[in-house]
């Protein structure tokens, strides 16, 4: 997470959005393809860049969540309709002009392949939050 935050910041700097890190100590960690994730993590903040043109505030969370270890992605942008929620991971459904429609489609089945899965809450022009669950791993 170190990492994605670092460049992150060199980013987010100059869009006048604010990063807001609130990252929980843990004994657990998760097994799994750590470029995949990161895949994840950054099309999940990329989306969340997008949906704040004007700026904002993202704020990163990390926490143990019963089995699991959870990261969640919250951004003050313009949100998502109910409608279109339901078509988050369907392939080529996009709202962007942009947009294929496959980022979102990747990232949920490179989680449900490490046993996870990604919930989304949002609200039209209140913001998003994606919240990634991964089951964990003692340390020992």
């Amino acid at each position: 997470m170190q990492e994605i935050v670092l460049l992150l910041e060199n980013t987010t700097s100059s869009q006048n959005i604010t990063l807001r890190k609130e990252f929980e100590d843990s004994d657990y960690v998760f097994e799994g393809d750590r470029n995949r994730i990161k895949e994840v993590f950054w099309n999940i903040i990329h989306n969340a860049l997008q949906a704040m043109p004007h700026g904002g505030q993202l704020t990163i969370k990390t926490y143990e969540n019963d089995n699991n270890i959870c990261v969640a992605f919250s951004d003050s942008g313009v949100g998502i309709d109910k409608k279109n929620q339901k078509n988050l991971f369907i392939p080529f459904k996009s709202t962007k002009r942009e947009g294929v429609g496959l980022g979102l489609v990747i990232a949920h089945k490179i989680i449900e392949k490490h046993g996870g899965e990604i919930t989304v809450r949002s609200e039209r022009n209140k913001g998003s939050t994606f919240i990634v669950s991964i089951p964990k791993t003692r340390i020992m």
